[in-house]
């Protein structure tokens, strides 16, 4: 029932650029895209020991996107300043993923 359902709120406060364009939500999805795809496999037992709930995957998927997002956002600002563009995050993508969760993450056997 509605009552005893609690709402779960998450907060990423991974800092980003200080200049929004246009495009940078097509990297959002992306991203969301790529982990939704990651935790499919994590749900069929490609990888993983299977202790996390799938059901907290697309909550897990959402939250990683935005700090890849945010961190790539800032990373390309830090670069490219105010006349940075959306393209000029593009070649940060792996950067930031590897900064937000480690070296170690890039490998895998997928």
């Amino acid at each position: 029932t509605p009552e005893l359902e609690q709402a779960e709120v998450v907060v990423v406060d991974t800092s980003g650029g200080l200049k929004r364009c246009g495009g940078q939500g097509d990297i959002l999805s992306g991203s969301v895209g790529a982990f939704l795809a990651w935790a499919k496999c994590y749900e069929d037992h490609a990888f993983g020991d299977g202790s996390m709930s799938v059901s907290r995957m697309p909550l897990l998927a959402a939250a990683g996107a935005s700090m890849v997002t945010r961190t790539t956002s800032r990373i390309a600002f830090e670069r490219e300043g105010r006349a940075v563009v959306t393209q000029d995050m593009l070649t940060d993508i792996g950067k930031a993923f590897v900064e937000v969760f480690g070296q170690g993450a890039q490998g895998g056997k997928l």
